[in-house]
């Protein structure tokens, strides 16, 4: 019962890494980064697709990211959606293709960036916090309805915590990584 349960706790961590993993993604750090766009949803066809299932999306120079879709029609589509979303990239619209030039940031907007990647790391560090909360209640119950007894209690509240303090050593590392992209000059 006590395996089943850090199995769980171990797929619930995972799933908060690749949360918060994807949430860095997001964050612009004055590199080209495909993951800035790649998600993008994009209004073709009569719906939503995803701008990576549109178009081949390149990084010719670190600032620059070059999207070339594969239906041609669909670049004023691709443009538009580039326009109206939260990036705050302006797409430059040529013949087969389409250019976003990654503007290099200011000392200001990298302190934001730094205070938003501090927010974004403490809701993940949350959200572990929580789970672990979750998986010491179950344990308290199993050991109440006498399934287990006090040592394998015991033993899987230490491993309950050892899991804790390596995902969240996890995303110090990532945090401290994407620190330093938004610090480069």
């Amino acid at each position: 019962m006590v395996e089943e349960l850090l199995r769980q706790l171990k797929e619930k961590f995972k799933e908060i890494l690749e949360s918060f993993r994807e949430n860095l993604r997001l964050i612009r750090s004055g590199r080209a980064e495909v993951g800035l766009v790649e998600n993008l949803p994009v209004l073709v066809y009569g719906r939503k697709m995803l701008l990576k299932e549109l178009a081949s999306l390149a990084i010719p120079e670190p600032r620059q990211i070059v999207i070339t879709p594969w239906d041609k029609s669909i670049l004023p589509a691709i443009e538009k959606a580039l326009r109206e979303s939260p990036t705050a990239l302006s797409p430059v619209a040529e013949v087969n293709f389409i250019r976003l030039n990654i503007p290099p940031l200011t000392a200001e907007r990298r302190e934001e960036l730094i205070k938003l990647l501090k927010e974004r790391e403490e809701e993940a560090k949350i959200a572990l916090r929580n789970a672990r909360h979750e998986a010491l209640k179950e344990l308290d119950r199993l050991e109440k309805d006498k399934k287990i007894g006090e040592d394998e209690k015991k033993r899987g509240e230490k491993q309950v915590q050892e899991e804790i303090e390596l995902s969240s050593g996890e995303i110090d590392k990532m945090t401290e990584q994407k620190a330093a992209e938004i610090r480069e000059v």
